[in-house]
């Protein structure tokens, strides 16, 4: 499915950050990928002419801050895609969204070796 929006949750290293790694690469990602954790968002392009958003909430102090920010208009930019990384702090904003669009993906953390990833 051609999802517009991918949520992550978990714990704190739980493997939030490594999944997009992954899902950069098989999008065709060849730069550095970084966690956006003072940033808040980068953005990368694949060969395809997609934009992909990288966002970490995780210091996004509420909705009201995130349209501050203007990352509202990153969710509907033509031919792009947001993974967000703690993204219940625009769980409102996302409610929004048509559930066709969205997909959440929660990392449990089973052991330091394993993970469980459940689809929403």
């Amino acid at each position: 499915k051609d999802f517009k929006i991918i949520t992550l949750t978990g714990d704190l290293g739980a493997g939030k950050t490594t999944l997009v790694k992954e899902l950069l690469y098989q999008w065709g990602i060849k730069d550095e990928v970084l966690s956006p954790t003072f940033t808040y968002v980068n953005c990368y392009k694949n060969d395809q002419g997609r934009k992909i958003f990288h966002f970490d909430l995780y210091r996004i102090a509420n909705l009201d801050q995130f349209f501050e920010l203007g990352f509202d208009e990153y969710l509907v930019e033509p031919n792009a895609i947001c993974l967000i990384e703690w993204p219940q702090v625009i769980s409102l904003l996302l409610s929004d969204f048509p559930k066709g669009q969205i997909c959440g993906l929660e990392i449990v953390h089973l052991s330091n070796e394993q993970r469980a990833l459940v689809i929403k």
